[in-house]
């Protein structure tokens, strides 16, 4: 069926797959999103094209957990077990405290609830299944520009490549040129600062594996955010995300988090700040014809900043959306809005919801926990293990009625 969608390519285009630097796909950035569709595509027989900006494997700040629905669904969907070699602990329990009632809830399941990962190890390891499929990598090439002309010709560092569908998964903070006939742009994975919620990690050596044998939540550590803890096989990933508009410090909101986790004797062996971009998604899903995924596209959940899970199954739809449109980029983008409007995007727009509840009106938040902490951290539960999902706006409207009236 593929071959049959190709042939009406123009006489050009097909001459120009013969060229070595000529690809069908084309895809920037070779984190979670851009690896699995670059699988997923090598996989199909498509000539597919990785470029990434950095020297591979390369640290990534991540607090490296990935919820159990995204781990069974690699493996249901994507077919990939992750090794235990790169497993870092796997958590069966998980805390929520919300600090100004002095509350802790803890949730049990028989599954691990979050598995937690390094992401150097994690992002590499996808990236090599891309490869085994058939995907060339190049990497420590940086993208310089993009021109739209009978395919797409990306100029980097290393020479120029053409393709005429491209992926953009080079994370938040991507920039490209873009060069048309009329004028230039540059593309960017979002639109403006509002959509960023700015986050510092450390790495803690870990002097006492008994002191947070399991994923931590704190859920009122700051204006308009949160802080976790996630225990590794030699350290804890100790971090914050806040909401852009609190303007906090984070270099001190860290340390006050440490003194309060009781961590701040220990020397971190890295302190690194990231982005997670929300709400980009609401904007559109492509530019200039180019497909947006992950963070490119502002996919991150911004309830818990967990980005993992749409990433991934961002960058195997975007692939899904290509293979079925025969290579034909507008009708790819169709197909594409359709797959992520079946779930990602509407679960999206309620977190969006719920999160300004949790984190923008502490004191309603704080007598919702209060009431009902136990029952939302056991309901948060079952969404990370993919057993529910959010719940609709009518339900929660429902509970707040019965709250305040």
């Amino acid at each position: 069926m593929l071959l049959i969608r190709y042939c009406t390519y123009t006489q050009t285009v097909m001459i120009s797959r013969l060229l070595p630097n000529r690809f069908d796909v084309a895809i920037i950035g070779a984190g979670p999103s851009g690896s699995l569709a670059a699988m997923n595509l090598a996989g199909k027989g498509i000539k597919t094209l990785i470029l990434e900006k950095e020297t591979l494997p390369r640290y990534k700040a991540c607090g490296g957990g990935l919820v159990y629905r995204t781990r069974n669904w690699l493996k249901e969907s994507a077919g990939l077990e992750i090794p235990d070699s790169i497993i870092e602990s796997e958590s069966f329990q998980a805390g929520f405290r919300i600090h100004a009632n002095n509350l802790m809830f803890e949730v049990k399941r028989n599954v691990p609830i979050i598995t937690m990962v390094m992401r150097e190890q994690f992002d590499y390891w996808l990236t090599m299944q891309a490869v085994n499929q058939g995907a060339e990598l190049v990497d420590n090439t940086k993208v310089l520009s993009i021109k739209k002309d009978i395919d797409f010709l990306i100029t980097t560092t290393g020479g120029v490549f053409c393709a005429p569908v491209v992926v953009l998964a080079s994370g938040a903070l991507g920039k490209i040129l873009f060069e048309s006939d009329a004028d230039k742009q540059l593309i960017t994975g979002f639109h403006n600062y509002r959509e960023m919620m700015p986050a510092l990690e450390a790495e803690i050596p870990m002097s006492d594996n008994e002191l947070f044998p399991f994923a931590r939540f704190d859920l009122d550590m700051n204006k308009g955010g949160y802080g976790w803890v996630f225990p590794k096989k030699t350290s804890y990933s100790v971090g914050l995300v806040v909401n852009k508009k609190s303007r906090t410090n984070l270099n001190r909101l860290l340390g006050d988090y440490l003194r309060l986790l009781k961590l701040d004797q220990v020397k971190p062996t890295i302190v690194k700040g990231h982005t997670i971009p929300y709400q980009a998604w609401a904007n559109s899903i492509s530019v200039q014809g180019i497909l947006k995924t992950g963070d490119a596209m502002g996919l991150a959940d911004p309830v818990v900043g967990e980005g993992l899970s749409n990433a991934l199954q961002s960058g195997w739809m975007a692939a899904e959306a290509i293979i079925e449109s025969g290579l034909d980029p507008r009708l790819s983008e169709k197909v594409y809005l359709n797959k992520l409007g079946l779930k990602i995007l509407p679960q999206l727009k309620i977190a969006t919801r719920l999160a300004g509840i949790l984190y923008n009106q502490p004191k309603l938040s704080k007598m919702i926990f209060r009431t009902k902490g136990q029952e939302i951290a056991e309901n948060f539960t079952e969404v990370f293990l993919g057993n529910r999902d959010y719940p609709t706006e009518k339900e929660v409207f429902s509970v707040l009625r019965k709250l305040l009236f």
